[in-house]
């Protein structure tokens, strides 16, 4: 079995291979992102895959030569299934327990499986295979869990239960990594996004908005001096980061969703809409008090700015813990790729001492 470290130096060389990148055509392709989307998400993967960040990574998993403490070991087996967002987010997925020195096997989003397959084909090594199989698939499910010794399930709430089920029902005992709802969320005065709205509308844009990192919302203290001219600078961005292929229900809920606030403007004011082509910013001042985290709009190109007091409970305990700042403006989806975003410790459940 290769060693953490022999695998941290083959995928040095994958992303330094020409051949690699060359696959970025047909993930466009085949997921819908936009190109222009697709080469910059690439870039600020691309960015993470150097020597110091490998070997940082290595360390923050207690492997390599700089780790502290007990000895730490694979766990043996992995089980993913993989998001169907991004092909980058799949390939986080896919290395964190293949770079912990374990066996890898991937249900790749039935979506655009190429991405994984991408991966897998260019480390080309027997430790990470890639299968996609639709959910009623049980003898996909047992080539993928049943002898798994953990797993690691990305989707919505309600996917991550569903695949947990499955996979106890094809005899799957080991611990699951569950990833399921998240969106990103900053906290910023008007004049901080103002002075910031490129970077805003770099993280919110970007890819049409389908990153559990894309910036879905900006709660705002001093709402009311956000302008009409800074919501339409806002819109505007997004003609640098032109529209892939958004599904219906994501085109269908986002439409509501703008509906609904298009409404609200006409009766009261409270809720203001700036829309250009595929592009929205929706600002709610006052007219909600319970906003809760799955009100924030559909994705797909909607930026909500709101008021601290429209927001409910779990919306306010998630920002308690949870909340982009100034700094990390610009940054959202260039991923750190030793600190997971779901808050879980890089490589629980892949490693054992």
């Amino acid at each position: 079995m290769m060693a953490p470290e022999e695998r941290a130096r083959l995928l040095l060389e994958t992303a330094e291979n020409p051949a690699f990148s060359r696959a970025l055509t047909k993930i466009s392709e085949t997921s819908g992102i936009a190109p222009t989307s697709v080469a910059e998400l690439y870039a600020l993967w691309r960015g993470t895959i150097a020597p110091d960040t490998v070997s940082h990574w290595l360390t923050a998993m207690g492997l390599g030569a700089g780790a502290e403490g007990p000895p730490l070991f694979p766990v043996g087996q992995v089980a993913i299934v993989a998001p169907g967002n991004l092909f980058v987010a799949t390939w986080t997925a896919m290395l964190e327990p293949w770079l912990c020195g374990n066996h890898v096997r991937v249900r790749a989003s039935s979506g655009d499986a190429h991405g994984a397959h991408a991966l897998a084909d260019a480390i080309g090594h027997e430790a990470l295979e890639v299968r996609s199989f639709p959910r009623d698939d049980n003898d996909g499910w047992r080539w993928l869990a049943a002898d798994a010794n953990a797993m690691a399930v990305y989707g919505g709430d309600d996917a991550v239960a569903a695949v947990t089920k499955i996979a106890a029902n094809v005899g799957f005992r080991g611990a699951v990594r569950g990833h399921g709802h998240k969106v990103s969320v900053a906290r910023l005065t008007a004049a901080q996004i103002r002075a910031k709205a490129s970077e805003v509308g770099h993280d919110a844009w970007l890819a049409d908005g389908r990153g559990c990192m894309s910036l879905r919302a900006v709660v705002c203290p001093d709402v009311e001096r956000f302008s009409a001219a800074d919501a339409d600078a806002l819109v505007a961005l997004g003609q640098r980061w032109p529209r892939g292929e958004l599904s219906l229900q994501t085109l269908g809920a986002r439409r509501q969703f703008i509906e609904h606030a298009r409404v609200v403007e006409g009766l009261d004011g409270a809720m203001r809409v700036y829309e250009s082509d595929d592009t929205a910013v929706v600002v709610d001042e006052t007219h909600r008090s319970n906003i809760q985290l799955s009100d924030l709009g559909p994705g797909g190109r909607l930026l909500v700015v709101l008021r601290d007091g429209v927001i409910g409970p779990d919306l306010r305990g998630f920002l308690a813990s949870d909340v982009a700042g100034l700094g990390d403006i610009g940054k959202l989806q260039a991923p750190v790729i030793w600190r997971d975003p779901d808050g879980y410790r890089v490589g629980r459940v892949f490693l054992r001492h």
